[in-house]
């Protein structure tokens, strides 16, 4: 996708004015990257993974809206880690 498609930045807009953003390692954005599109989490995810130059893992942007539904998600693929990550960001963002 590139940034002057609409959805990428519609997507972008509604992250970055109430989301969450966390790190994910190398490993962990294979498994996010390999996930089967179940549902529309699957589509937040793909959405959501900005890759990090190199081999340094990536960057995951959710709507705050769909943070308890990827948390779920990424504990179901085994991503125990990165969802405790993002349900911290999440918290230190509400405070």
């Amino acid at each position: 996708m590139f940034e002057r498609d609409r959805g990428v930045a519609a997507y972008r807009d509604a992250v970055l004015s109430s989301g969450v953003l966390t790190v994910l390692t190398p490993s962990e954005t294979e498994t996010v990257l390999d996930l089967v599109a179940r549902s529309w989490v699957s589509a937040i995810l793909c959405l959501g993974v900005f890759l990090i130059e190199g081999t340094r893992g990536s960057v995951l942007a959710i709507p705050r809206t769909a943070l308890k539904e990827v948390a779920s998600e990424l504990r179901e693929a085994g991503l125990k880690n990165a969802e405790r990550r993002l349900r911290r960001a999440a918290a230190r963002q509400a405070r």
